[in-house]
């Protein structure tokens, strides 16, 4: 079954990607002989300067084919000066820079599709049809993703009101095609924070809150 959710997933994002690739082609075709213009430098002002989000106070400005590292906010004497590596979360700034923020406005959390589907399913008979039709509508994908915000994606809230589902209840949205609205209940509610639970749980280590 996996493997035909990947499959559903993966032929979807083909169709959609086929359009902007053909546009791509031509964009790229423009852009080679501006790129075999440019040449690689190196900025060692703003690389010798941090990150740290929400501390952002100098920012690397280009004018007139020049570069210059300013401050954007009044930066008193023996402040540091924060650069900025862009709103990343922190698996990207790892990532890419190999350190992560305690505080990040901009973390978020995944959550595999199939993992979500697998959790919440309690009807294995009409489990794959439940996902081809999410897949069809383009409710369900391959990730949802939770962000410091604490809003849950409404395509999350529908699908899991879709995958709780029993027979008749199932059988009834076959033939209406009216999937239900984003709105939470007491079993969705329960049935989100096992899913979380679950998802926390995969975690191996954990940041000890100081008391």
């Amino acid at each position: 079954m996996a493997n035909a959710f990947q499959d559903k997933i993966r032929n979807k994002n083909i169709e959609e990607n086929q359009d902007k690739n053909e546009e791509d082609e031509e964009d790229e075709e423009n852009e080679d002989e501006e790129d075999e213009k440019e040449e690689i430098t190196m900025m060692p002002m703003a690389d010798m300067l941090n990150h740290k989000t929400g501390f952002n106070n100098a920012r690397l400005f280009r004018d007139k084919g020049l570069l210059e590292m300013t401050a954007i906010k009044k930066i008193k004497k023996g402040e540091q000066i924060y650069n900025t590596y862009g709103e990343l979360c922190s698996a990207d700034l790892l990532r890419k820079y190999g350190f992560v923020d305690e505080n990040n406005m901009y973390d978020i959390v995944e959550l595999n599709g199939q993992f979500v589907v697998d959790t919440l399913s309690i009807d294995e008979d009409t489990k794959n049809k439940k996902i081809e039709m999410l897949l069809e509508e383009d409710i369900l994908d391959d990730i949802f993703v939770l962000d410091t915000t604490c809003e849950i994606p409404p395509e999350l809230i529908i699908t899991a009101k879709v995958m709780r589902m029993d027979k008749a209840q199932f059988k009834k949205l076959q033939k209406s095609e009216k999937f239900p609205e984003p709105k939470m209940n007491l079993d969705i509610k329960q049935s989100l924070i096992q899913l979380f639970e679950k998802r926390l749980a995969m975690y191996k280590t954990s940041i000890k809150v100081k008391g």
